[in-house]
């Protein structure tokens, strides 16, 4: 309990140095514009909460679960019991919900025109740790080893969309202010993640640079996983279609 007082003390102090006030009105009282959305234009914390984890979860253009899927490593069996990563999970895992309840009730849990869902960075901090505490599980369980390699290569695609073109080609959402920003969020072809796709914009400079890096960090980190889940794959296949064609059946 005597760790609350440094806690309070920490977070009044900032809002002071932040806003000039212990407690800011500026930010508990503050509105967006209204829109289409039914909660839109509220004050403050008045967002229902349910749709809010809703959106912060699965949104397409702000959704954790999208940006950071190392995130559900936490119903993998035994990921809070390892060694060295465990008490770190635990413990952070439970700071990052306490973060999405209390965002999920602002007005404004989008964190509005930044990359991703920037109030959650911390995310990309338990994520990667989770997929690394999943690592030495992955031989033994076939289903592991495939949600290992598509939440890393979802993760690295992450990074490079960032890095490459941030929120290029989005001006279609904002160019009106907050009227019709909620494109960016739900809709997946205005989704910063997934927007490439429709504009198939042509690297050039030094985004051709940015690409070879990340086409080599996806070959070393995932290049013998995924060689590994072929040959299993594979061996599935064949014990299947044994199983299915009962060759030694067939009479002539």
């Amino acid at each position: 309990l005597l760790l609350l007082l440094p806690l309070v003390l920490g977070i009044t102090g900032e809002n002071f140095l932040t806003y000039g006030e212990f407690f800011p009105r500026a930010y508990l009282e503050a509105t967006g514009a209204k829109s289409l959305l039914p909660y839109s234009g509220g004050p403050g914390f008045s967002y229902p909460l349910f749709f809010g984890v809703l959106s912060v979860l699965f949104s397409f253009g702000k959704g954790l679960l999208f940006y950071t899927p190392g995130l559900l490593t936490a119903f993998c069996r035994g990921i809070f019991s390892s060694k060295r990563e465990g008490r770190f999970l635990l413990v952070g895992g439970l700071y990052l919900t306490g973060l999405i309840l209390v965002f999920s009730r602002w007005w404004c849990w989008t964190g509005e025109s930044f990359w991703g869902p920037r109030f959650y960075l911390f995310a990309s901090l338990w994520a990667p740790v989770g997929l690394t505490a999943l690592w030495p599980t992955l031989s033994q369980q076939f289903r592991r080893l495939f949600f290992w390699l598509g939440a890393s290569a979802l993760s690295i695609w992450v990074g490079l969309q960032g890095v490459l073109y941030g929120l290029d080609f989005l001006e279609d959402c904002f160019q009106q202010g907050q009227a019709v920003d909620f494109m960016c969020f739900y809709v997946p072809e205005y989704s910063p993640l997934w927007r490439v796709f429709i504009v198939w914009p042509t690297p050039q400079g030094r985004k051709v640079a940015y690409l070879c890096f990340f086409f080599l960090v996806f070959v070393a980190v995932l290049g013998r996983p995924a060689a590994q889940a072929g040959r299993l794959a594979f061996a599935w296949l064949c014990q299947e279609a044994k199983r299915l064609l009962r060759l030694q059946e067939w009479k002539l």
